[in-house]
């Protein structure tokens, strides 16, 4: 690919001129945050840092971290915004919930300009019809569709569920384009095929953006191979900038420009080398109105200091490796220990409780382990209460759950172990 065939000229400049721009936008975010929003200004005073030292990336290393904890209990103990918000709340754009919960403002349209590039990369353009089977109070349905819209492209806001639907209405309208998670569509698939359809004979499909789930290479071979989709791969973040997307040489993420991503040592903070694997850290450009700056996500990952045969020069980075804490995503969701932890402090009967999480074929699955206080207890009744309150905290279906002996789940033990594979 050459320069003058990216969709976007910005995807071609120099390193030099990339590492300018981000300079420029560090500069502006860290001096408007320090000024308008309470929360940071007096984070970076107690870390004794002032905006004035931070004239690079490379400075960032003085700016002291933020956690989605930290974002929770900061909206708890200030709420609604807990001291990020930087303009009138009249002025904002638009509101999103992050799982949490999180409030986050989004200032202007301008945070889902970098989706736009994605839904370019993935080859949609005016004239096509394009189904969003993401929730729309999260951010990942909200940027969608406001990018789409912003593209010029028509959609469809579908949100997830009404799968029988969905795939009428896929067929009855001719959509070309499907943005959502990837396990998602693959039931839509596997349901259309349960009504008797050929996906190549009697769908329009031809491209889909993936997202908020790892693309195992087995399935996306199989959107592309099996029923001729082509497969565009984003990740982002709940709290609002999108990282990267993937590009046809399919091979790790090319960082988008609105927002600077660090790989930190994981006890230092500082910024690694290519190739080392450590911490993931961001800082937004793209939305004034709740300033993200060193945002640690809790992921693992790493640069690549290859060029890409795309043409584009952006750095790509491998996506998630793994995770730093506890906290993880299923289903496009956030499942943090504090939402299994209100499983004990709610339910007396229950002693211990350990969310699994493992994977089948395409799809998460959620299994609840739990140790009982009273063996003679109405488990029946356990498990529907378990059910009724992780799926109030959490906003997830657990698919079992799991009586186990006491002594079954250790003195030590993790509120949720992850077994899913990551490559």
């Amino acid at each position: 690919m050459v320069k003058d065939e990216l969709h976007s000229s910005i995807q071609a400049i120099s390193a030099e001129e990339r590492q300018e721009y981000w300079n420029q936008n560090v500069r502006h975010i860290v001096t408007f945050a320090y000024d308008n929003a309470p929360a940071i200004r007096e984070k970076f005073d107690k870390a004794g840092v002032k905006p004035s030292q931070i004239s690079t990336t490379k400075d960032l290393e003085l700016v002291p971290f933020t956690t989605r904890d930290e974002l929770i209990e900061l909206q708890k103990a200030n709420p609604p915004y807990g001291g990020f918000l930087t303009v009138p709340r009249e002025s904002l754009f638009r509101m999103v919930i992050s799982p949490g919960p999180i409030y986050v403002p989004l200032g202007s349209v301008r945070y889902c300009y970098d989706v736009v590039r994605i839904i370019e990369a993935a080859g949609m353009m005016k004239g096509d019809l394009v189904i969003i089977s993401f929730p729309f109070l999260f951010l990942a349905g909200a940027s969608l569709q406001d990018a789409l819209i912003t593209a010029g492209i028509t959609t469809i806001s579908a949100g997830p569920g009404n799968t029988e639907l969905q795939v009428n209405t896929m067929r009855d309208l001719g959509v070309t384009g499907y943005a959502g998670a990837p396990s998602f569509l693959m039931t839509l698939l596997e349901k259309a095929e349960e009504l008797g359809f050929d996906i190549r004979r009697d769908f329009k499909l031809k491209q889909a953006v993936v997202a908020a789930e790892p693309l195992l290479p087995q399935v996306k071979n199989t959107f592309e191979q099996k029923y001729g989709i082509k497969i565009t791969n984003g990740i982002g973040i709940g709290l609002g900038p999108w990282l990267g997307y993937s590009c046809e040489q399919g091979e790790g993420f090319h960082v988008l420009e609105d927002v600077f991503i660090e790989i930190v040592d994981r006890e230092t903070g500082k910024q690694l080398e290519p190739g080392e694997v450590g911490g993931l850290a961001l800082t937004s450009f793209a939305n004034d109105a709740f300033p993200l700056i060193r945002y640690r996500t809790g992921d693992l990952s790493s640069f690549s200091a290859q060029p890409c045969a795309c043409g584009r020069t952006s750095p790509k980075f491998a996506g998630i490796l793994g995770r730093e804490s506890e906290s993880i995503k299923v289903r496009a969701l956030f499942l943090t220990p504090g939402q299994v932890k209100a499983l004990e402090s709610e339910l007396p009967s229950i002693d211990k409780c350990q969310v699994v999480v493992s994977r089948s074929g395409h799809m998460d699955k959620v299994l609840c382990k739990v140790e009982l206080t009273d063996e003679a207890a109405d488990r029946e009744k356990v498990s529907q209460d378990v059910q009724r309150i992780f799926k109030g905290k959490s906003n997830l279906r657990v698919d079992e759950v799991q009586f186990v002996v006491k002594g079954t789940i250790p003195e030590d033990y993790k509120h949720i172990v992850d077994e899913r594979s990551y490559q």
